[in-house]
């Protein structure tokens, strides 16, 4: 073994001697070291020689030390290893501790290539035949294995300085990513803000060309339509959005219709999920609201919009336009679930449906709320519109006291006699001048309402009363022990919070209270989720019309839905063109783009 000859040397601080005579090397460290021991060949011999004073890792240099270096008689003639060497050979690093060499770029960075007998030994053990070292090395330097070995260094060297390759590829497309959603953030903004303001996106990009009968020239106008001239607009406002938009390629602008309907379709996509997840945390049962109506295209189109509580509050929420090609029972009631489906709304949650009075919706044998209480497998109202209710009872009592009817006919001649002629009209305005309010002859309606209800007030005497609540458990089935609980746990409330000022403050109160009023929890929730009126549904057409004018009649029902989710829900909307990240990634994952958008 090798401690039989020497015990190892303390690795030797390296440090320079100015008496000495150096190599003009400047990858290399020159040591001065005054050190002489005597070796046997046979001490070197095994490849797992703990070596210390040599490189210890990549990042340091070749340790190349300018010594006095031991003599040993090697074929008849006493030879040593000549500091000379370093200059012709940079890779080479000399041991003290061992009288060896060996390869710096060889140790640290050995090939994958099939080694040499002269690589290992360069490795592991050190070579020391000082006569037959010219040859070796030469050998060695032009072996594929060092030269590979070598250019691994240069790498490693090469991507501590300016980094990795793989690193400053990584860079580059992180930076292209980050340049192309900046873009289409602004893009998306556009694109919500017409959207939210009800107002065309689309442009024919007409050219109308006129002539000037004087002077015999022609003018062009260009109207590209809301979105780009809004874009335009935006690039004039800020230099960096207008240079990264043009430095986009011709086929990837981000502005076509296409392009515009996958961004509406990702928002609304946004929004549902939104309204779906304050369900699922809020109270978990919604009521549905569906009305129909007829579209500028003459399409019929099914309003379908829901009711549920979530932080304390009553929520009514448009979800979208379904069109209707089968207007029977059975049609209706297939297309209703199909939507909800759709959006991943369950219809056993489905605990009470509001419509107006029309009989293929309201009828008690085989209307649409006959079927969807079937499949939603409960047994909650049906509530008939009381605002269509009250409205119908108030055309009723008209035409039957013949003063109020005739009134109304009167009214309705005086609008038509005075709006048909603009001269008569600007001579009613004219003797009004000196008013301080100019007033106008309305224009009689058929349907036409305001409702305003408070909901469930805890100071009337009714309030949680037994045949209320045994009227509310009659809809959960005969649950005995469901029952009980419901009555004594109603007494005890309606004792210590009789003095809230409406249901949702008692709401929030047992709220509070945790599990000590569950069961009643769960029956305030579904009173307050059961709809009052679909008016929200109605609603939701006065949208529709401003949408879906005559001038884009050729609009498809799918942008239709996602143009007026995106107007009506203004509060998720407006979340989105504050942070549109969302619609980003949404948008990015619906098809394969031509610019990447994500990592």
């Amino acid at each position: 073994m090798i401690s039989q000859f020497f015990k190892p040397i303390p690795k030797p601080t390296r440090t320079l001697n100015d008496d000495d005579t150096t190599i003009d090397q400047p990858q290399t460290k020159m040591l001065k070291l005054n050190v002489t021991s005597t070796f046997n060949e046979s001490s070197i011999s095994s490849s797992s020689l703990n070596v210390l004073d040599i490189s210890l890792n990549s990042d340091e240099q070749p340790i190349q030390p300018i010594i006095n270096f031991p003599r040993r008689k090697i074929c008849e003639k006493q030879r040593s290893f000549q500091s000379s060497w370093y200059k012709v050979y940079p890779w080479i690093e000399y041991s003290v501790q061992l009288d060896a060499i060996f390869c710096f770029f060889c140790r640290h960075f050995t090939s994958s290539i099939s080694r040499e007998k002269h690589q290992d030994v360069l490795i592991a053990t050190g070579y020391n035949n000082w006569k037959n070292i010219s040859g070796m090395a030469k050998k060695h330097n032009s072996a594929d294995s060092h030269k590979t070995s070598l250019a691994k260094y240069q790498g490693y060297i090469s991507s501590k300085s300016i980094g990795a390759v793989t690193t400053q590829m990584n860079s580059h497309v992180e930076e292209n990513i980050n340049k192309n959603r900046e873009v289409l953030k602004s893009v998306i903004r556009s694109v919500l803000y017409c959207a939210r303001q009800d107002i065309g996106l689309r442009g024919h990009n007409n050219v109308i060309e006129y002539s000037n009968e004087d002077e015999h020239d022609l003018e062009t106008t260009k109207n590209q339509g809301n979105f780009k001239e809004l874009l335009d607009l935006l690039c004039l406002e800020n230099e960096k959005f207008n240079i990264n938009l043009k430095s986009l390629p011709e086929n990837a602008k981000y502005t076509l219709n296409k392009i515009q309907n996958d961004i509406l379709f990702a928002s609304s996509n946004i929004i549902l999920q939104t309204i779906i997840r304050e369900v699922n945390e809020g109270s978990s049962v919604y009521s549905l609201i569906v009305d129909e109506a007829r579209d500028a295209s003459t399409f019929e189109q099914m309003s379908i919009c829901i009711r549920y509580v979530h932080k304390l509050t009553i929520k009514e929420r448009f979800l979208g336009f379904v069109q209707v090609e089968e207007l029977d029972a059975l049609g209706l009631t297939n297309s209703i679930i199909e939507f909800l489906n759709s959006v991943g709304l369950d219809i056993t949650k489905c605990i009470s449906q509001s419509y107006d009075g029309a009989s293929v919706m309201s009828g008690s044998t085989n209307g649409v709320q006959v079927k969807i209480r079937e499949l939603s497998k409960n047994k909650y109202p049906y509530i008939h519109c009381y605002a269509h209710r009250l409205n119908l009872v108030l055309v009723d009592v008209a035409k039957s006291v013949k003063i109020v009817d005739n009134t109304i006919g009167l009214l309705e001649a005086i609008y038509a006699f005075q709006s048909s002629s603009t001269l008569r009209y600007k001579i009613f305005s004219d003797v009004q001048k000196d008013c301080e309010t100019i007033l106008k002859v309305p224009q009689h309606s058929d349907t036409r309402w305001v409702a305003k209800y408070k909901v469930f007030n805890p100071i009337s005497t009714n309030f949680l009363n037994d045949d209320f609540v045994l009227k509310c458990i009659n809809y959960y089935g005969d649950d005995n022990y469901f029952s009980n609980q419901v009555i004594s746990q109603s007494k005890l409330a309606k004792n210590m919070y009789s003095s809230c000022k409406n249901i949702l403050d008692f709401y929030n109160e047992i709220c509070i209270m945790g599990q000590s009023f569950g069961e009643i929890k769960k029956v305030i929730e579904r009173v307050l989720v059961i709809p009052v009126s679909s008016t929200s549904a109605e609603r939701s057409f006065s949208t529709m019309k401003r949408i879906k004018t005559y001038l884009r009649t050729s609009m498809s029902t799918t942008r239709l839905h996602n143009l007026v989710l995106i107007s009506i829900e203004r509060e998720l909307s407006f979340e989105l063109i504050q942070d549109s990240t969302k619609i980003v990634d949404e948008f990015a994952k619906l098809k394969n783009r031509r610019l990447q958008f994500t990592k």
